[in-house]
C-alpha cells in the first residue's frame, strides 16, 4: 500500500532510529495536555500572587513565577501519565545517563546557536527593511539588568528547568505520540511549530522552530530524552550568558 504524504518517514535514516514506539494511549495524552493547561493556570495564578506579597518590585520573580507555571505542571503531570502507562521514567522517556548522547545533544546544542543567531539577527533586519521593530523578550532584557541573585533564580528555570519540561511535552508525549500514530512528518515539524510559536517571538521563531526538528532527530537518533535536554540546556546557557555579558536579545527556548 502506498503511504499517504501524512506518513513519509523522518528525513532521517531508518537504522538510525534508536527509538521505539510507545503506544502511549490517546485519551491519556488529551488528559496529559488538559491538567497543563489547567495546571499552568492555577499554578501561575498562584506562584504570581505569591511572588508580588513577597517582592512586589521584582520582575524576576513574576518571570521565575510564570516560567515554573509551566515547568512544575509538565512534570507533575508526566509523573501520573507515566503510572497510567505502567512506565518508569527510564523505560518511558529513556532518561539515563548516557555520555556519547549527552556530547550530542551539547554539540548539537551549540550548532543550533551557531545557526540561530544568525537567522534571529537577520530577520530583525529584514523587519527592520519595512520599518517593523521586533520586540525583545522580556526574559532576556531582564537577565541583562537582573541583580546576582535574580540571576542564579532566572538561570535555574531558564535552563534547567525549561530543559526538562519542554523536553518532556513537547518530545516525550507530543511528538512521540504523533509520531507512533504514523505521522510522522507532522510529529516533526508541527511540534517544532508549537516550540517556536510559543515562545511568542517573532524574531526567534524561525531558529527555535528548527531547533525544536533537531531536537526531535535527537530524540530518534539517541532514544534518550537526556540527549535533548543536554542540547536545549547548552543552548539557553549561551543565550543566558550572552544576556548577562553583552546583553544579546536572544530567545531562550
Amino acid at each position: 500500500m502506498t503511504p499517504t504524504p501524512f506518513h513519509d518517514p523522518l528525513p532521517i535514516p531508518v537504522p538510525a532510529s534508536r527509538l521505539p514506539a510507545k503506544n502511549w494511549v490517546p485519551m491519556t495524552v488529551v488528559l496529559f495536555v488538559a491538567v497543563v493547561f489547567l495546571g499552568c493556570a492555577l499554578v501561575d495564578f498562584a506562584l504570581v500572587a505569591a511572588a508580588r506579597g513577597l517582592a512586589p518590585d521584582s520582575e524576576a520573580g513574576r518571570i521565575v513565577a510564570h516560567q515554573l507555571a509551566l515547568q512544575i505542571p509538565v512534570v507533575v503531570a508526566a509523573h501520573f501519565f507515566l503510572r497510567l502507562h505502567g512506565r518508569g521514567w527510564r523505560d518511558g522517556f529513556g532518561l539515563r545517563w548516557e555520555p556519547g548522547a549527552v556530547l550530542l545533544g551539547m554539540a548539537a546544542g551549540i550548532a543550533a546557536v551557531l545557526v540561530g543567531y544568525p537567522l534571529e539577527y537577520a530577520t530583525v533586519k529584514i523587519f527592520g527593511w519595512f520599518h517593523r521593530e521586533l520586540p525583545q523578550q522580556e526574559a532576556v532584557l531582564l537577565i541583562a539588568r537582573a541583580n546576582t541573585g535574580e540571576r542564579w533564580l532566572l538561570a535555574v528555570v531558564a535552563i534547567g528547568g525549561a530543559a526538562i519540561a519542554e523536553e518532556l511535552l513537547f518530545r516525550g508525549v507530543l511528538y512521540q505520540s504523533i509520531r507512533d500514530a504514523g505521522f510522522r512528518r507532522a510529529a516533526l515539524w508541527g511540534t517544532a511549530i508549537l516550540f517556536g510559536a510559543i515562545h511568542v517571538n517573532a524574531a526567534a521563531f524561525v531558529p527555535l522552530t528548527l531547533f525544536g526538528a533537531l531536537l526531535a532527530w535527537l530524540y530518534e537518533r539517541t532514544g534518550t530524552l537526556t540527549a535533548g535536554m543536554a542540547a536545549h540546556a547548552a543552548f539557553n546557557l549561551i543565550g543566558f550568558l550572552s544576556a548577562v555579558f553583552w546583553g544579546r536579545p536572544d530567545a531562550t527556548p
